[in-house]
């Protein structure tokens, strides 16, 4: 054979074999590129899913705070009150439902059926699994028992407020007897799709409103001409602890004519030296609030079934001798910034907070507030006035400010 054909076929029959080999390199590679391509697509999927499932979880939080809002439900003071929006079948799957216990209720109002929400108090077991300790507290233990508690027996139920009648720092607290605070509610989602679950929870409080030293707050002297008035720090409706029938911010004092009716706890006006910010109050309640531009007589505000937020800057629009209101009637908030006069047959049921002087002309038609008045200046009253402490008043007229969020966790 001619050994330059013998190398032709030689060197063919290896270009052959060489593109057998690249050839099945090549499917290799494509086989690999179409693999990873594949396995790319199903993470970016997974990853779609957990996000879409963790949003639908965070909608449902969202969702759940409204609605509790919305209904003000705070059920009974029970440990083991449950609210749940979802089927029954989800409640009892997700968290424990009993259709049983008669604490425990159900609502499937518009539930678009990939999500469950529960509502419960907080318990003193919540505080000890976050590191309560005697040695080291995070509320105050005031029940008179501070032995461990546990899943099956989980305390007592948690307060955020005022503990005593006096204090004006908001704190976590079991309570000892009545309280007019509100309980701490645990809000808790859970959304899945697919595979895929997402919990998500939530901690709400109640805004507490300004701190109660006495059915009148005044920083300034409190003035009483005549002796038809009645000032009532005894709770009007029976919840909380008495307070004084007035307050005045150290070295300002109370002086009256003639003898009206003082009674509470002491049974007479006190000073002290407790500085309430009644301007950075009003700063914060006034969001969202109705405004009152000028000097009304004959108006109604709000009703005892659906308390309001009143607010008047009377220096905007100028109001020179300030904001007069006479033969109203009112439930809820009423903030003014300036000075506020209220006239004959006024009534209002709720909280009063003044950056200026309040002056009482009940002449004779009385006033009466049931209630707490706040004033940054002096207080003067003139004619027949029937003043009492209610705290149920306060609690309806924060019931319509939005619920803050203390606390935000992702469980799983």
């Amino acid at each position: 054979m001619n050994p330059f054909m013998h190398a032709r076929r030689r060197e063919s029959g290896a270009a052959l074999i060489i593109s057998l080999i690249m050839l099945i390199v090549l499917t290799g590679l494509g086989i690999a590129t179409m693999n990873k391509a594949r396995f790319q697509e199903r993470i970016t999927n997974n990853q779609k899913i957990e996000t879409l499932t963790f949003l639908t979880a965070e909608g449902a939080l969202e969702e759940g705070k409204e609605r509790y809002e919305n209904s003000q439900q705070t059920g009974t003071m029970d440990t083991s009150w449950r609210q749940y929006v979802g089927t029954a079948a989800s409640a009892t799957e997700y968290f424990n439902y009993d259709s049983g216990n008669s604490n425990h209720h159900i609502d499937s109002t518009d539930l678009s059926g990939d999500y469950t929400v529960e509502y419960r108090h907080k318990t003193e077991w919540d505080m000890q699994a976050q590191g309560h300790t005697t040695a080291a507290p995070i509320y105050d233990d005031l029940d008179g028992s501070t032995a461990l508690v546990s899943a099956a027996s989980p305390g007592n139920v948690i307060y955020y407020g005022y503990v005593n009648a006096g204090d004006t720092v908001a704190r976590y607290f079991s309570p000892s007897g009545i309280t007019s605070a509100n309980p701490v509610e645990v809000v808790t989602s859970v959304a899945w799709m697919g595979n895929s679950r997402r919990t998500l929870e939530i901690e709400m409080v109640k805004n507490p409103g300004p701190p109660i030293q006495g059915t009148i707050y005044s920083k300034q002297d409190v003035t009483v001409n005549g002796s038809s008035g009645n000032f009532s720090g005894v709770d009007n409706c029976g919840s909380a602890p008495s307070v004084p029938p007035v307050y005045t911010k150290t070295p300002a004092i109370t002086t009256t004519s003639g003898s009206p009716t003082f009674s509470g706890s002491p049974p007479n006006p006190v000073s002290g030296s407790n500085d309430i910010d009644i301007s950075y109050l009003i700063t914060i309640l006034k969001k969202g609030a109705s405004v009152i531009t000028s000097d009304t007589n004959g108006a109604s505000y709000g009703s005892a079934a659906n308390n309001v937020t009143m607010y008047s800057n009377t220096s905007n629009p100028y109001n020179n001798n300030g904001l007069k209101l006479s033969n109203v009637t009112g439930y809820g908030l009423l903030l003014v910034e300036g000075d506020l006069v209220l006239g004959g047959n006024a009534s209002w049921n709720g909280v009063i907070l003044v950056t200026g002087t309040i002056t009482f002309n009940g002449g004779g038609h009385p006033i009466n507030l049931f209630g707490a008045t706040f004033s940054e200046q002096s207080v003067d009253i003139n004619g027949g006035l029937d003043l009492r402490y209610d705290s149920c008043n306060i609690q309806d007229a924060m019931e319509s400010l939005p619920l803050v969020v203390t606390q935000w966790r992702q469980v799983q």
